[in-house]
């Protein structure tokens, strides 16, 4: 079997403070009768999909917002990740308030719904 992954992001940062981020994804497998592409949560196959769609704001100077569909990734990544060894990639709809600097220590809280990857939708 062969499989592909195109993704496109758009970024624009207003100021410091105020940051969109959006990324579609497209992941495809070629001649392979052996991989499931009907499960609900696939890894392999998300035709043409928005991946992530989110609004980064500083609410004040050390907590921060964001908003919307984003991949979801804490600490050493063995409760809650992104696995980036699948072709299609597990994404949220969520709310994510981080209290603490970027590189040391972090406070999140944060509410989620993850969305599944039906073949053949947008």
């Amino acid at each position: 079997y062969f499989m592909t992954r195109l993704r496109m992001n758009l970024e624009w940062k207003e100021s410091d403070d105020l940051r969109f981020f959006a990324e579609l994804i497209d992941s495809r497998v070629f001649e392979s009768n052996s991989i499931h592409h009907d499960t609900e949560f696939g890894i392999y196959q998300d035709e043409l999909d928005l991946s992530q769609a989110y609004v980064d704001t500083t609410l004040f100077s050390s907590l921060r917002l964001r908003l919307g569909r984003q991949k979801l990734a804490l600490g050493s990544e063995r409760l809650l990740s992104a696995p980036r060894g699948a072709n299609a990639i597990r994404t949220n709809d969520a709310v994510r308030l981080t209290w603490g600097e970027e590189n040391d220590r972090q406070v999140d809280l944060f509410a989620a719904r993850i969305i599944g990857n039906p073949s053949n939708s947008f």
